[in-house]
């Protein structure tokens, strides 16, 4: 059954993906703003939740540039035809600091130049209105051709019927035709739709959907669009992939990565006389309370979250795992600290809080849980991030992902078999099955959402870590 669905830019919350959740109304797109009939000045609109932050570059009376700043809230409207409404009061910065020079504090910072109307008619249009100017701007496109060369890359793909939802991955692939891409599965390399340009609209035709587990995702609402009927329904929802590092499969040839290039930039893996050497500075590459206000990767604590005292601080920490692991006569029990290693460079770590020094016995996680930041990692008192529990930020795209090795060498993988069969764990949360990096099997890990998490013993013979 074809659907057919008008794609239109949304800023969705995380609850989204359920059943009963509805949508929010849109937010306007942040980045670059400008008047396309008089180029020289522009805006930068930057939104973070409903709160809109302004600047405007141009050129002052006297030829000389200068910036204006605003900040205030994005209102949403109901009126049909409007996506909503920002109002400011607009500032003048002027003489601060050069570049390349010592800092100057800026004047006239407090130096009101009166009100700020900006009226958003959709997400990428809108009209400014300050003093006796009126300005139709639009959000600056400067390499995209049209709607569809701004949507082609990769999507986790989600349809909605009632209460049935069917998700899979897709990549969206500009002709270069002039307004028309194809919509192919990323796994099989199949075609499975196509985008066209459509009185300025990109419409999105699906000729099938496949039928993937619903996958449990907490991402930064900026990768999102979503698709209406012509009743505005809501009928699917996109999350663009394309800034994420863990999807591995080459969507023309379908071929896949090894596990060692999955690694991200800031860890440097190489392999010597079967050792595989990873060094890490630890620093996790997605938002944090634990990266502290001011920091570009802050976000603030989730409801409930009690923050721990720590914050995250930079490592130097280097993993010696076997690359050829194998099976040990006995399994032998994982310590306190880092037990193995995440793509992201993130150290996992137990299900134990620490050991009590005077009965011995290990310590539950029980208290330090509603310290996990939202993608289930926090900082110990050396700064040390890690994740005791499945990592969010990692397994957003697939939780059957390849997430890391342990310290014995074995893979580690998230809560879910690639060819969705039932998982048989034993008493390390291990077992042997095909994968996409070792298509001939391999022992390796599951995360589960019940003790031990990540992994209860090493099945191998583990490695060491220093720092």
């Amino acid at each position: 059954m074809n659907r057919i669905l008008k794609f239109i830019t949304l800023l969705l919350t995380i609850g989204l993906l359920t059943s009963t959740a509805q949508a929010d109304s849109g937010y306007p797109a942040s980045g670059l703003w400008w008047d396309p009939d008089a180029s020289g000045r522009g805006y930068i609109i930057e939104r973070q939740e409903d709160i809109m932050f302004i600047i405007s570059f141009h050129y002052a009376d006297d030829g000389e540039p200068e910036w204006l700043t605003s900040q205030g809230y994005f209102v949403a409207s109901e009126e049909s035809g409007s996506l909503g409404e920002f109002n400011g009061t607009v500032y003048h910065n002027s003489d601060g600091q050069c570049i390349g020079c010592d800092y100057a504090t800026p004047l006239n910072v407090e130096s009101a130049q009166g009100p700020l109307t900006i009226t958003f008619n959709d997400y990428r249009n809108a009209v400014l209105e300050w003093e006796d100017e009126t300005i139709a701007i639009n959000k600056h496109i400067f390499a995209w051709t049209d709607l569809v060369s701004e949507l082609s890359g990769n999507w986790l793909l989600t349809l909605i019927e009632g209460d049935s939802q069917l998700s899979q991955l897709v990549s969206i692939q500009d002709t270069g035709a002039g307004g028309f891409a194809e919509v192919r599965n990323s796994v099989s390399n199949e075609l499975v739709g196509s985008v066209l340009l459509i009185d300025g609209d990109a419409v999105l035709t699906l000729e099938q959907a496949s039928e993937p587990e619903l996958p449990i995702i907490q991402p930064d609402s900026e990768r999102f669009y979503a698709g209406y009927s012509t009743a505005g329904v809501l009928q699917a929802v996109a999350i663009r992939l394309d800034d994420l590092p863990f999807v591995v499969i080459d969507a023309g040839s379908g071929e896949t990565v090894s596990a060692t290039e999955q690694f991200t930039g800031n860890v440097s893996v190489s392999i010597d006389d079967g050792t595989i050497i990873i060094q890490t500075d630890g620093l996790p590459n997605h938002t944090s309370p634990y990266w502290g206000e001011g920091h570009e990767l802050y976000e603030a604590p989730h409801q409930g979250m009690v923050v721990n005292p720590n914050r995250i601080a930079d490592q130097d920490l280097t993993f010696r795992i076997p690359s050829q692991p194998s099976i040990a006569a006995s399994p032998s029990d994982t310590s306190l600290g880092a037990i193995g290693i995440a793509v992201n460079g993130v150290p996992f770590y137990n299900q134990y809080a620490g050991i009590n020094r005077v009965t011995n016995e290990w310590l539950p996680l029980d208290d330090e849980i509603q310290s996990f930041d939202s993608k289930n990692g926090h900082p110990q008192n050396f700064g040390q991030y890690h994740y005791h529990f499945e990592p969010l930020y990692l397994t957003i795209a697939d939780n059957s992902t390849f997430l890391g090795f342990a310290l014995d060498g074995f893979p580690i993988y998230g809560p879910r078999n690639n060819d969705d069969s039932a998982l048989a764990l034993d008493e390390c949360n291990g077992e042997t099955h095909a994968t996409g990096e070792y298509p001939e099997g391999i022992y390796h890990y599951h995360i589960t959402q019940v003790v031990p998490y990540i992994l209860g013993c090493f099945r191998g013979t583990p490695g060491s870590v220093s720092q």
